[in-house]
């Protein structure tokens, strides 16, 4: 029984191997031109291994060229997206530009998880981070690696006795020189640079490696588009353009590389390393020359190999079999010795074998720079921009300058900071807020003048603090602006702005229920526990503002076509914007009790003047509100004007608040000074108590009759001894 039972078991094995079905794997792959060979090369040396090992795998090449579908390079981004956001399953394996890793990454697999990890490492760590790397997703290989290099006329150069540039100003000299002499011989049809700044992919790599050429030292990163060795290196550009080379030639493309380099009637050509043409040409590649000797930059662009996300599952053992095979060190090696790839396996180029063949040295030699991909837009919106501006410069009358600020400013995120560098309204909005705080503060210092305190009766010496401090937390909230907006600082600004105007406007409304004119239970207990009455208001700002934070704001990008990018806080979640507008409707409910209680006690002639500056702070307040809500919604295109806007309304909100509740009092006491021991001698109880039979009226009629009651229920003393006395009954 064992025996017929191993014997069935190397039957099934057997026939699965002999007469197994053979299963497909798509490919998809796109390429600018009708060529085929490059990826065929790949799919037929896995087919060929398939079938030599009874893998029963076969990969099937899907190619979309410019004659099976009409795109252009900048159309390129979109249409492998399509298929992913349609979840296709048609295709197991996806070739793509590395310049589309971002927009692509969320369809990819991480290749982390399913691939080993030394076969990873055998890859460039710097190329692999510029290519192949979205956060911290592997999403794919570089199978085809491409970069640029400079031929130079070997011919030409030794006929005048010059050496290949390594410096962009030899590289102008020497063509200078050649074309005149060679002018004199009547040679009119030779060019001296090309330049390859075409409308096109090609065009932006060469703006990047061109600008990472003029770093002032090889250590250096990619200098900043502002920088005074960016304009150097434009109006270098320009001057090479103008004096060995023209518009034309500048903005010509593939078609008249090939051309001159096989008429030999180029002194110089910039084109992608072609290690299958180098021996049939008479030029020399080498490095790109740069600002000095030894420092250079080669834009790096390759063609990775990703396995599709939305994978059917019985097809995801057979496809890791297929990308490791294809990557392998093994296949590099044999199709980079027959010149039909460049690897990004930088220990090939230590192989002896491969050495043979190749000019190692050269590889190991190139400064790569990748394009950046995280640019907070689409790749192609951008490399668009981009071109347009520095074409601007190149092929027009813009100046470095205003082209660099310009090219600069689509991806730049503008914020306000203390740094003058691009703006001083910072700087200044932080002197100011610190002034008026400090001034406010100081204020408070006149509370405990002797002479003063007949014009701060209206509310109890804690209160007074209170609302002062209520100001100086409204107007911080600007700080929230400053630096990098983050998520926490959105949610900071709503809640100081809330606590800020709780602590301003709830001291006041305890005394406005106080002054109620008819005894009432609210009055009584608000009279007694003042500070519970304001500690409940803060509670409730503070729970609010907490469960907004647990839908919270998302940080958005404004971007502004031609201007100055900025962020601002966006709130997306339903829940977070039903709390967010309950917060505002607490505050303008609060007001609106403070505005009826404001009308019934209009009259009372002990504190007839508060109640009308109280009535006009309330009413800023909901008028800045108002204006402020409409201005959140409202993305205007100038960051600054956009930031001095929504200040400004709240510097009002603050400054008013506290002229109104706190600053006119220190004016009348400069104006007005009293003394305190007479002014309680002559102000000995005065009162009379209403001793008229109740009778029955209308609510109206009561509201009435309130508002042209002239006097309160509480005296001023009764409430002072009552609010004195909080500190023990809370």
């Amino acid at each position: 029984m064992i025996n017929i039972f191993i014997f069935t078991i190397f039957y099934v094995i057997f026939c699965s191997k002999c007469f197994g079905n053979t299963k497909t794997l798509n490919v998809l792959a796109i390429t600018y031109d009708d060529s085929t060979e490059s990826y065929s090369k790949f799919i037929n040396e896995f087919n060929s291994y398939s079938e030599k090992n009874d893998l029963n795998i076969k990969l099937n090449l899907n190619l979309l060229t410019t004659t099976n579908s009409t795109f252009s390079s900048y159309d390129y981004g979109s249409l492998i997206e399509t298929l992913f956001r349609n979840r296709s399953k048609k295709y197991e394996l996806i070739f793509y530009d590395s310049s589309y890793s971002n927009v692509y990454a969320p369809y990819l697999l991480d290749i982390k998880n399913y691939i080993p990890k030394e076969h990873i490492e055998m890859y460039d760590e710097y190329i692999l981070s510029q290519t192949c790397l979205y956060k911290d997703k592997i999403i794919g290989l570089p199978l085809l690696l491409e970069f640029s290099v400079l031929y130079s006329n070997e011919m030409l150069l030794n006929k005048y006795n010059k050496t290949i540039p390594k410096t962009w100003n030899e590289l102008l000299e020497t063509g200078k020189y050649i074309l005149r002499k060679e002018k004199e011989l009547n040679n009119t049809n030779l060019i001296g640079y090309n330049g390859l700044f075409e409308n096109d992919d090609q065009g932006i790599m060469s703006i990047y490696e061109y600008i990472y050429s003029f770093r002032d030292s090889y250590e250096l990163p990619f200098p900043e588009y502002t920088s005074q060795s960016t304009i150097n290196a434009l109006e270098m550009l320009k001057k090479i353009k103008n004096e060995i080379s023209s518009d034309e030639i500048f903005h010509s493309g593939i078609d008249l590389i090939f051309e001159k380099i096989f008429d030999n009637t180029a002194i110089f050509l910039k084109f992608y390393m072609m290690p299958d043409l180098i021996p049939l040409i008479t030029y020399k590649a080498s490095t790109i020359p740069g600002v000095k000797e030894g420092i250079s930059g080669s834009c790096i662009c390759s063609f990775n190999l990703g396995i599709n996300k939305y994978i059917d599952k019985e097809n995801l053992i057979s496809t890791i079999e297929a990308f490791k095979f294809l990557t392998s060190k093994e296949l590099q090696k044999k199709l980079l010795k027959k010149n039909y790839t460049i690897s990004s396996i930088s220990s090939l180029y230590d192989d002896e074998e491969v050495c043979e063949v190749i000019d190692c040295e050269l590889y190991k030699s190139i400064q790569y720079i990748g394009i950046p991909k995280d640019v907070g837009m689409r790749y192609d919106e951008y490399s668009e921009k981009l071109e347009s501006y520095l074409y601007d410069f190149l092929y027009g009358n813009a100046t470095a300058k205003d082209s660099l600020k310009k090219i600069n400013d689509i991806t730049k995120i503008y914020k306000i900071s203390v740094d003058t560098k691009d703006s001083v309204i910072g700087l200044i909005s932080l002197i100011l807020i610190s002034l008026i705080s400090v001034i406010m503060l100081l204020s408070s210092l006149f509370l405990f003048k002797e002479n003063y305190k007949p014009f701060f009766e209206y509310l109890s010496f804690d209160f007074w603090i209170i609302t002062i401090l209520g100001s100086i937390i409204i107007l911080y909230s600007c700080y929230t602006e400053y630096g990098d907006l983050t998520v926490v600082k959105c949610h900071l600004k709503y809640l100081f702005l809330s606590l800020g105007l709780t602590l301003n406007l709830v001291p006041t409304l305890s005394k406005l229920i106080i002054n109620f004119p008819e005894e009432n239970k609210i009055s009584n207990w608000i009279n007694n526990y003042s500070r519970t009455f304001l500690l409940i208001f803060i509670m409730i700002d503070i729970i609010m503002n907490g469960l907004a934070y647990v839908f919270p704001f998302d940080v958005e990008s404004n971007l502004i076509d031609g201007g100055e990018n900025y962020l601002y806080c966006n709130m997306k979640n339903i829940f977070g914007i039903i709390m967010i507008y309950a917060v505002v409707i607490y505050k303008i409910s609060v007001m609106a009790l403070m505005l009826f209680l404001l009308f019934v006690e209009w009259n009372i002639q002990k504190y007839i003047s508060d109640v009308r500056i109280i009535i006009s702070t309330i009413y800023i307040d909901l008028l800045t509100i108002i204006i402020y809500i409409i201005f959140v919604y409202c993305h205007i295109k100038n960051y600054i004007i956009n930031y001095l806007i929504k200040e400004c309304i709240i510097f009002i909100i603050s400054i008013s608040n506290y002229v109104f509740l706190y600053g006119f009092r220190l004016i009348f006491a400069f104006l007005n000074k009293k003394n305190l021991k007479q002014l309680f001698i002559n102000n000995i109880n005065k009162k009379f108590i209403n001793n008229e039979t109740p009778f029955k009226t209308s609510i109206f009629t009561k509201i009435i009759n309130y508002h042209n009651s002239t006097s309160a229920y509480y005296d001023n003393n009764n409430y002072f001894n009552s609010s004195n006395n909080n500190s023990t009954n809370n």
